[in-house]
C-alpha cells in the first residue's frame, strides 16, 4: 500500500496558488531516482536523489518547466522552446527569478513577486545537502513555507482535484454525501413507516408463540448482541461487510489526498454503518420474538404498496404492485399474470396480458406501466381504456 501511495504522490502535480495573482498556479512534481541499483556505499544505502519540477501555469499560455535536482540544486530549462539545449546551471534567487520572468512570462514589476520567488528558493534550500524521503514531506514542507501562497489541488495522472475560490472542491463532495445521506434516511423511514401500515392493516400477521414462562420460574439467559450477530450471519451480511470495507479503503484514499475530504467522508461511512448495524440488530431481535419473518420464510408485506382496481363485465380486476413482491395481475382475485422487472420505460408495450373466456365472449386484459420511482399502471380490454392511470 505505500509502495502504491509514493508512485501515486511521484505522478501528481501539486499545485499553489500565488496570493500576488501575476500568474496562475505554480505546480510541484517530485520524482525519486532508483537507488537498487547504485548499491550500498560504505555498507549504507544512499538516500535517492529527487527531481523537482516547477511549472508556472498562466491563462492561454503552455507551462514553463524547470527541473531541480535534490541534493545540490541543479537546476536546468529549455527556454525559448525551440532550443535544442538547456540552459543548466546551480540554482540561486536570481536565476530562479529570472526564470520568472523570461521563461515564465511573469512581470518583475510586482513587488510580491520577489518575495513569493525568494519563498520558492528557500523551499529548494533546505534539501540543498538532503533531499526529502517522500512527496508527502516536501509538500507538507512546501504549505508551511510558501506563505504567500495558498494550496490549490492535486493533479494526478488520472484524476485532478482543485480547490480554487471558484470551484472548491470540499463542497462539492460534502454536498453529494449531505444528498446520500438525506436519501438514504427518507428511503429508510418510508419503508419502516410502510411496513407498520401493512401489519396494522393485518396483511402480514405476527406468528404466535407459546407463552413462556414467567422470569419468576424461569430465569432465561438474556442474548448478547454478538450472539444474536453469530446466529443470524447470512450471505447479505457479507456483501454488506465487503461493501463498508471499501467505503473505508475510499475514504482512506482520499484522506492520502485532502485529509479533511477523508475525515469528513469517514465519519459520514461510520454514521451510515452504525446505522445499518443498529438495524440488523433491530431486525435480529424481532426475529428472536417473532415478529419478524425468518430466512427463507416467504415475504408476507409489501413494500410500498400501489393498487388499481376496476370492474368489467361482471369481472373484477386488479392490478398490484409493490418493490419486493413485483407487479400483479388478478381477475376475481386470482392471479392471471405477474413480472418482476424492475425497470418499466415503455408505454406502448403491455407488460402484462391474459385471456379470458366470458359468458358473452372472449376478452383480453392487457397492462402497461411505466416508470422507476413512481409506477403508473393502464388497464386495457380489447384494446381500450377501462381503469388505472390514462396516459
Amino acid at each position: 500500500m505505500r509502495e502504491f501511495q509514493n508512485v501515486s504522490d511521484q505522478a501528481a502535480e501539486w499545485w499553489f496558488v500565488p496570493n500576488s495573482g501575476v500568474y496562475d498556479k505554480l505546480g510541484f512534481k517530485v520524482q525519486f531516482t532508483d537507488t537498487e541499483a547504485q548499491g550500498p556505499v560504505h555498507g549504507l544505502s544512499p538516500l535517492p536523489a529527487c527531481t523537482v519540477s516547477l511549472r508556472v501555469h498562466r491563462t492561454n499560455a503552455e507551462p514553463a518547466v524547470m527541473n531541480v535536482i535534490l541534493p545540490g540544486l541543479r537546476a536546468s530549462y529549455r527556454f525559448p522552446a525551440t532550443n535544442n539545449w538547456n540552459n543548466t546551471f546551480v540554482l540561486d534567487k536570481d536565476s530562479l527569478t529570472t526564470w520568472f520572468h523570461s521563461a515564465g512570462g511573469v512581470d518583475l514589476s510586482v513587488p510580491k513577486l520577489r518575495e513569493e520567488a525568494d519563498q520558492v528558493y528557500e523551499l529548494l534550500k533546505a534539501h540543498e545537502n538532503e533531499p526529502p524521503l517522500t512527496v508527502k514531506e516536501f509538500v507538507n514542507l512546501a504549505k508551511a513555507d510558501l506563505r504567500d501562497f495558498y494550496f490549490g489541488g492535486v493533479q494526478g495522472s488520472r484524476f485532478t482535484f482543485a480547490m480554487t475560490d471558484q470551484n472548491n472542491g470540499f463542497l462539492l463532495i460534502g454536498g453529494e454525501t449531505l444528498i446520500y445521506l438525506a436519501l438514504y434516511f427518507w428511503s429508510t423511514r418510508r419503508l419502516y413507516r410502510e411496513a407498520l401500515a401493512e401489519i396494522q392493516a393485518g396483511r402480514w400477521t405476527p406468528p404466535q408463540k407459546v407463552k413462556t414462562p414467567s422470569p419468576a420460574s424461569l430465569s432465561l439467559p438474556r442474548t448478547s448482541a454478538p450472539e444474536l450477530l453469530a446466529r443470524g450471519f447470512y450471505y447479505s451480511d457479507i456483501v454488506l461487510g465487503a461493501l463498508y470495507i471499501l467505503a473505508l479503503f475510499t475514504t482512506y484514499v482520499a484522506g492520502c489526498f485532502v485529509p479533511l475530504v477523508g475525515l469528513f467522508l469517514f465519519l459520514a461511512v461510520l454514521l451510515v454503518g452504525t446505522r445499518q448495524l443498529t438495524s440488523r440488530l433491530k431486525i435480529l431481535q424481532a426475529r428472536e420474538k417473532g415478529l419478524w419473518p425468518q430466512p427463507g420464510e416467504p415475504q408476507k408485506f409489501e413494500l410500498f404498496p400501489k393498487e388499481w382496481r376496476v370492474i368489467h363485465a361482471g369481472h373484477s380486476i386488479r392490478v398490484r404492485n409493490s418493490w419486493n413482491r413485483g407487479l400483479k395481475l388478478f381477475v376475481d382475485d386470482v392471479c392471471q399474470a405477474s413480472t418482476n422487472r424492475i425497470f418499466i420505460l415503455s408505454k406502448s408495450k403491455p407488460l402484462l396480458r391474459c385471456e379470458l373466456v366470458s359468458e358473452t365472449s372472449p376478452f383480453i386484459i392487457e397492462v402497461y406501466c411505466y416508470g422507476t420511482w413512481e409506477v403508473y399502471a393502464k388497464i386495457v380490454v380489447n384494446g381500450q381504456w377501462i381503469g388505472g392511470d390514462n396516459f
